[in-house]
């Protein structure tokens, strides 16, 4: 009671020397000491960003491990829908074995595009601007992966590089082309093109974004996963609700 009432004697004190607004470091430094003053909506930010890297690193070590995008993983990217309609055409041709290739490969590229995308996301996280931060962290478990979601365009065309890459290596653009190519040799065949590199791209954002979200649900709920001061002060301001 006696810390409080010495809380409240300064920031009168501070408000009657015509200071309109106090800063965010008197705040964290008032907070430090004080917690029931709260942090500031800087601090904020910055512990929500760490969330979401935090999130990250873990979304991509789970994404990339070997059996992340295996047969009957929950993360397996199905064929490209543009390709259901060649899909059907070539099983009916018994070259059905075209497909599975080309879908296990893209999968393998899924995986390893995956592993090569943490520095894109960090890139992206550093630069998030929270115009609302208390309200951010008082919302609901995916609150702060829902604004970083609204990047996710950008995240997808960051990592597009790293995917034609990873196409290369491990034979996916090859299958991709020599499926379209022997689709193009069936006669009366209609048109076809597909954007394999963009698919996998927009795959391995869409994954690890649901997994920061599942992630930050679990931040929010078990205050034994927040492993840094910034972490344990913000996210202990939304324990009560």
């Amino acid at each position: 009671m006696i810390l409080r009432r010495l809380a409240l004697l300064l920031l009168c004190m501070m408000t009657a020397a015509s200071c309109s607004s106090i800063s965010d470091q008197t705040q964290d430094a008032i907070g430090s000491f004080l917690p029931f003053i709260g942090p500031s909506k800087s601090r904020i930010s910055e512990g929500l960003r760490a969330g979401l890297e935090l999130g990250a690193v873990e979304a991509v070590d789970r994404l990339s491990a070997a059996s992340s995008f295996s047969l009957g993983s929950a993360n397996r990217m199905p064929i490209p829908a543009e390709l259901k309609m060649l899909s059907a055409t070539m099983k009916r041709l018994k070259r059905d074995t075209e497909i599975s290739t080309l879908e296990d490969k893209l999968n393998d590229a899924a995986r390893a595009s995956c592993a090569d995308a943490l520095g894109v996301f960090r890139a992206s996280i550093a630069e998030l601007n929270f115009d609302q931060p208390k309200q951010v962290l008082h919302g609901q478990g995916g609150a702060a992966t829902d604004v970083l979601r609204g990047r996710e365009a950008e995240l997808v065309l960051a990592l597009l590089p790293l995917v034609r890459s990873r196409m290369e290596e491990v034979g996916a653009a090859r299958a991709g082309e020599n499926l379209i190519q022997s689709y193009r040799a069936i006669p009366f065949a209609r048109p076809l093109s597909c954007d394999f590199d963009k698919t996998v791209a927009e795959t391995c954002v869409s994954r690890i974004l649901t997994e920061i979200s599942e992630f930050e649900g679990k931040l929010r709920n078990q205050p034994a996963r927040r492993n840094s001061e910034v972490l344990r002060q913000v996210f202990a301001e939304q324990d009560d609700e």
